[in-house]
């Protein structure tokens, strides 16, 4: 008599799910998808990177300006927009007042002009004094009789009142551009200067050359 040894519980639970050919669910080694929460250290690590991301925007992107991110015909056309210093933008400043006020006479080249008569601030020795005070009077007030620049005398006048129609921060400008423009190298003029000769000259009639050189270079 065989012996037939009774099937185990595992035996027939794997004979039933296999039959047929298919397998059913139950199966210890099935794969489970299981749902994580993401780290709260994540979230908020993204979060800070993108509240960085919006700042270095807002302070870089210059608001996505054409003039910004636009193409350029030239190098000067870029060179224009870049920011200033002071001393740049008050010699910018001081170039557009020269040219309106005192390049009919005197050009644009500094050069001066013999019509009508208007003696060279380039190289002159009367621009390039160690203080601004003698060219303040002459902008000023005016200028009349012989006055030699340069090794040449010149004996035209000057008429005054150039620049009191200025603003003081507009001469201070135009004299500050003279003084540094053409190979010129004396140093520059203060609002607070123009005002000082003002306070000291007011109404003072055209200067001469003999006057003006009573007045210290430096001053």
């Amino acid at each position: 008599m065989s012996h037939n040894p009774k099937p185990s519980r595992r035996d027939r639970q794997g004979a039933s799910n296999r039959s047929d050919g298919v397998v059913r669910g139950g199966d210890v080694n099935e794969p489970v998808v299981e749902l994580k929460a993401v780290p709260l250290w994540l979230v908020v690590l993204l979060g800070v990177l993108f509240y960085w991301a919006q700042l270095h925007l807002d302070h870089n992107a210059a608001g996505f300006q054409a003039r910004v991110y636009g193409s350029f015909d030239s190098f000067a056309q870029v060179d224009s927009l870049q920011p200033k210093s002071d001393t740049e933008a008050l010699l910018a400043r001081g170039k557009v007042v020269y040219e309106q006020a005192c390049g009919v006479c005197h050009q644009p080249t500094g050069l001066g002009s013999q019509s009508p008569l208007a003696p060279p601030l380039a190289g002159s020795e009367w621009v390039n004094t160690p203080g601004p005070g003698r060219m303040i009077r002459i902008a000023l007030y005016g200028l009349q009789g012989e006055i030699s620049v340069k090794g040449e005398m010149y004996n035209a006048a000057m008429p005054g009142g150039v620049g009191e129609s200025l603003s003081d921060a507009d001469l201070a400008a135009a004299i500050s551009y003279i003084r540094q423009a053409w190979g010129n190298k004396a140093s520059l003029v203060s609002p607070q200067q123009i005002k000082a000769v003002k306070e000291k000259m007011a109404g003072h009639p055209q200067w001469t050359a003999e006057d003006l050189l009573q007045f210290p270079a430096d001053e």
